[in-house]
């Protein structure tokens, strides 16, 4: 930034044309040889003695040219080039200009506009860190954040706002809890997008608290209610009906009865999961009664379309499939294509329908793909906008490095030069005596030249004395390592064997198995959802790494596939899965070659992953 400009006098006892003559040079950039420093200005500074460089021995030449000089004349030539130097580094600065900028710049934030110009929010912070207020400093690295953000950087706006964060003063009375709030409020959303609910949980809890100074109660409550999407992607079910009952009761006793009935929308699927249809209807009823969120025709307000899938859910889980046929329907035509195939595959599954349910299942699957498709999309973005940030803060600690070289640079060549000054004048006065020393020098370099001759040729003998030594016991330990290495690994095939083993039959002692077994034996029937629920509640206790390294990867099986791949691991044979799971022999070869290829990254036969499958423990 801009720097004041010192006016400098005339100092006494310096030969005021030389240095003259010094300034003319440079700005001319007469630049030749050895010892050459570059001084350039900072950004944003007069552009007179930007990109100049000159030569100590020729600024030496210029104030004494004879090089005979004493050390007292050299200490005023080494003042006057201090001033030249210190001159260079100083311009001139406008701290109400920049303090316009940064309101400007808040301002446009405020109305939401497109942060794009990365290089004003960079200039605000190099200023604001020197000149500003706790409050002003943080408010710059903000909007440069919000800047990164805007500009699809969410890696490097992260890491702006947690240098933000480092400069809040909480502790004085005039902290900015309105800055403060909208840095966790940015931050919990890029966590969000990113996937990271354990980080949006953090964000949002010190969002909510920067909210509770500003003492806004409906706001305060709205922000508890966010709490609800980490938790879901955590799945922590009850977590999240405790924070909608929480946030229900306090909006309905402050009479917000509008936001309390739509507090409620996310609590009505996991009744409906829960197999809680009394506390699932009676949520519905207050939903669409009170939030005002449907119009007279009893469509809900664009962005809530979810809820036509949640509405055919709870219709299917009590017996009316053509009810809710119409609300799966209205799902997809609202563009929720995946959720409403998977409805409307549920209910020509209950109608025992072949044609449409062979027809939807494509459907769903098509859906899924062009889903999983954009999570690709997403990812690669994602993925890009790492890169990017790691390449620009590669280029960035780059120039801060140069900076940093530069400035040690200048002070370093003002050291030299007094060095070089101070030695000028011991050289002329011990020239002689240090001829002497030097000569006594080179004649016990040679005596110690021949020396170590002579004990580099002993060391090369015993070097290929040990060296033989040394092959011999690294063969053997390598030998016997390798015997180890089979050893241990036959031992661990072994035990994973006996383990597994151990978990199969533990698992076919349950009711659910049994019940399993005896349904796969009659073609006509098909497991319940409660059946599928309890074993996965079963497998989730006995083999807590089964869903962990389905789930590890890129790749999200559907619930189909992961009931496949349950009795895949419990040997039920595939006629068997095809009984159990509704579909084809022909479905389930299929389904186990894709998911080999999707979820263990190999090309292989459906036997293949069988095997792979049942090596999890």
């Amino acid at each position: 930034m801009d720097k004041p400009t010192i006016y400098r006098k005339p100092m006494a006892g310096i030969n005021l044309s030389n240095f003259s003559n010094a300034i003319a040079i440079f700005r001319h950039g007469s630049i030749l040889q050895s010892s050459m420093v570059r001084v350039s200005a900072l950004k944003r500074t007069p552009a007179i003695f930007a990109s100049k460089t000159f030569a100590v021995s020729d600024l030496f030449r210029i104030f004494a040219p004879d090089y005979e000089v004493s050390l007292h004349q050299a200490m005023k030539y080494l003042v006057g080039i201090i001033i030249l130097v210190v001159s260079l580094l100083l311009s001139c600065t406008d701290g109400e200009r920049m303090r316009h900028e940064l309101a400007e710049l808040q301002a446009r934030n405020q109305a939401d506009s497109l942060l794009t110009n990365d290089s004003l929010a960079h200039a605000l912070c190099d200023y604001f860190d020197s000149h500003g207020s706790a409050n002003e400093q943080m408010l710059a690295h903000y909007l440069l954040g919000r800047t990164y953000d805007d500009m699809g950087e969410a890696p490097a706006a992260l890491d702006v706002y947690f240098d933000a964060l480092e400069l809040a003063d909480t502790t004085a009375e005039d902290c900015d809890y309105g800055v403060l709030r909208g840095i966790y409020g940015q931050m919990s959303q890029i966590f969000h997008r990113q996937n990271l609910p354990h980080d949006e949980i953090w964000a949002m809890g010190h969002y909510i608290d920067c909210i509770r100074h500003s003492g806004d109660t409906l706001e305060y409550l709205i922000a508890k209610r966010q709490m609800i999407r980490p938790y879901f992607l955590l799945n922590e079910k009850d977590s999240v009906l405790q924070i909608i009952h929480d946030s229900h009761q306090e909006l309905e006793r402050l009479g917000y009865h509008e936001e309390a009935a739509r507090s409620i929308i996310s609590s009505i699927y996991i009744y409906i999961e829960r197999n809680q249809l009394d506390k699932a209807r009676k949520s519905i009823d207050l939903l669409e009664r009170q939030s005002g969120l449907f119009d007279s025709k009893g469509n809900i307000s664009k962005g809530r379309e979810h809820y036509y899938f949640t509405k055919g859910s709870y219709l299917m889980a009590v017996g009316q499939p053509d009810s809710a046929e119409q609300y799966f329907r209205k799902a997809i035509s609202s563009g929720l294509y995946s959720s409403g195939y998977k409805g409307l595959l549920s209910v020509y599954r209950q109608k025992k329908n072949p044609d449409s349910i062979l027809h939807f299942s494509y459907l769903y699957e098509t859906a899924l793909d062009s889903l999983r498709n954009q999570m690709r999309t997403d990812a690669i973005h994602q993925a890009a906008s790492l890169y990017n940030y790691t390449r620009n803060q590669t280029i960035a600690a780059q120039k801060s490095k140069e900076a940093a070289e530069s400035k040690s640079i200048i002070w370093m060549c003002l050291v030299i030069i007094f060095v070089l000054v101070f030695t000028l004048y011991l050289y002329v006065k011990h020239i002689r005596k240090r001829r002497e020393k030097e000569y006594l020098q080179y004649q016990h370099n040679l005596e110690l030249l021949d020396q170590y001759k002579t004990d580099v040729e002993n060391l090369e003998a015993e070097k290929n004395t040990v060296s033989d030594r040394l092959s011999s016991v690294i063969d053997d330990a390598q030998e016997e390592i390798a015997q180890l290495e089979v050893r241990i690994s036959n031992y661990e095939k072994k035990a994973i064997t006996k383990a597994r083993g151990a978990l199969v039959q533990q698992i076919r002692e349950t009711g659910v198995y049994q019940r399993l077994r005896k349904i796969a034996d009659q073609p006509t029937a098909i497991p319940s959802l409660q059946d599928w629920q309890e074993l996965r509640q079963v497998f989730d206790r006995i083999v807590p790494n089964f869903y962990a390294t389905l789930y590890s990867g890129d790749y999200s099986p559907n619930e189909t596939e992961y009931h496949l791949c349950m009795l895949i691991w419990l040997q039920f044979s595939p006629s068997d899965i095809s009984n159990l799971i509704a579909m084809s022999n022909a479905y389930v070869s299929v389904a186990r070659k894709k998911l080999l290829k999707n979820i263990f990254k190999t090309d292989g036969s459906a036997k293949e992953f069988d095997i792979k499958i049942r090596e999890i423990t």
